[in-house]
């Protein structure tokens, strides 16, 4: 369970305190959960990352599934602190996409006629920006870092729905990345990869 320890004898109310809302937090978003099925990505898929959002005057922390998480390829620390960019690849119906950015209806409903190539990790999945057989629209939640703010951005394909300074603030008041991810091992091409991988084969 979290802990908050006071810095002096006269800190010691508000470090109960500060411990009391931490495990409301821990408590409200399930956050044993969250952590495992995080936990099993890295160890399996070799990283495993979460959102931290505010919903409703609510903190949430939600699972990012590896599949849907995209990152910096240069990234070489397995904290993933040193990232330049990285992301969330939503598949969303297109009437949820002009519910969400209402003022960019006619955008979506265009991007519906585009079909873009993509890699096949995401596939569900279809293999482009929009599936017109369900019809719905790939648009990436992308935060990425101009200077020392970290920048929120939605597109889907080369249009952009939304972009602007992060929301969250770190402890200096300056915009940041409100994903936490993590990996276990990085190799010399910065290639991630999870403990099972340096298991024995079964057939060995």
């Amino acid at each position: 369970d979290p802990k908050a320890l006071p810095v002096k004898p006269r800190h010691e109310k508000a470090a109960d305190a500060i411990t009391d809302a931490l495990r409301y937090i821990e408590s409200k978003t399930f956050f044993d959960s969250t952590s495992t099925d995080v936990f099993e990505d890295k160890l399996v898929e070799g990283y495993g990352a979460a959102i931290i959002e505010v919903v409703d005057g609510e903190i949430e922390i939600n699972q990012i599934p590896w599949d849907r998480y995209y990152y910096d390829p240069h990234s070489r620390k397995s904290d993933f602190s040193d990232k330049r960019y990285d992301g969330i690849t939503l598949w969303l119906d297109v009437d949820e996409a002009k519910e969400m950015f209402p003022d960019k209806k006619e955008e979506i409903q265009e991007a519906m006629t585009v079909n873009g190539e993509d890699d096949t990790t995401f596939e569900d999945r279809p293999n482009h920006w929009v599936d017109t057989k369900r019809n719905r629209v790939r648009i990436n939640q992308e935060y990425y870092k101009e200077g020392d703010k970290w920048v929120e951005c939605f597109y889907t394909g080369d249009t952009i729905l939304q972009k602007g300074d992060s929301p969250y603030l770190d402890d200096k008041d300056m915009p940041c990345n409100p994903i936490v991810a993590q990996s276990d091992y990085v190799d010399r091409d910065n290639n991630r990869y999870g403990y099972t991988e340096r298991l024995m084969d079964p057939q060995d």
